[in-house]
C-alpha cells in the first residue's frame, strides 16, 4: 500500500465505529493492520473524524481524471469480447469511459445496450486503485490475445 492510500484508509478507518474498525483490521494483512491502526488512533487523537470530513477529504485527493491507460483501441475491443455486460462496462468505466461509443458501434445491438445499460449504473468515477486493476488486467487479457494469435500463427 503507497503512502497515499494508508493515508487515505487511516481516515476511513478513524471515522468508523470502532467495532467496523476492529472488524476490518484482522482482515489485513499484521503489518499493514499495525500501521493502519496507529495512524487512525493519531487521527482520532486529533479530534472528531466525521464520514463529511473523508469525503471532503477524498474529493479533494481524487481530481477526477482518468486513472488508467487503456489499451489501444482495437487491444481493448477484443479484451472485451468475451466479457460479461457489467464487466465490459466496468473495464470501460475504468480506463476508458469515452470508447464507449466506438465499443458499442463494434458490437450486436442487444450487448451494446446492456454494456450501456450497465456503463450507466456505475459511478462516474471508480476508486483509482480498483480502475488501476481493470486497466491491468485489460491489459493481460490483450498480452494474451496476442500470445493466442501468434500461436495460430506459427
Amino acid at each position: 500500500m503507497n503512502p497515499l492510500e494508508a493515508r487515505k484508509a487511516a481516515l476511513a478507518l478513524a471515522a468508523m465505529h470502532r467495532s467496523d474498525r476492529a472488524w476490518i483490521l484482522r482482515r489485513l494483512p499484521a503489518d499493514e493492520a499495525a500501521q493502519l491502526r496507529s495512524m487512525s488512533r493519531k487521527l482520532r487523537s486529533m479530534g472528531e473524524v466525521t464520514p463529511e470530513l473523508v469525503s471532503c477529504v477524498q474529493e479533494e485527493l481524487d481530481d477526477g481524471s482518468v486513472y488508467a491507460v487503456p489499451p489501444p483501441p482495437q487491444e481493448l475491443l477484443l479484451a472485451l469480447r468475451d466479457l460479461s455486460p457489467y464487466w465490459a462496462a466496468t473495464a470501460l468505466r475504468a480506463c476508458a469511459p469515452d470508447h464507449l461509443d466506438m465499443y458499442a458501434a463494434n458490437c450486436t445491438p442487444e450487448r451494446a445496450a446492456s454494456v450501456r445499460a450497465c456503463f450507466e449504473c456505475l459511478p462516474d468515477r471508480l476508486p483509482k486503485g480498483y480502475a488501476h486493476a481493470v486497466a491491468e488486467r485489460m491489459h493481460a487479457r490483450t498480452s494474451a490475445n496476442d500470445a493466442v494469435r501468434e500461436g495460430s500463427e506459427s
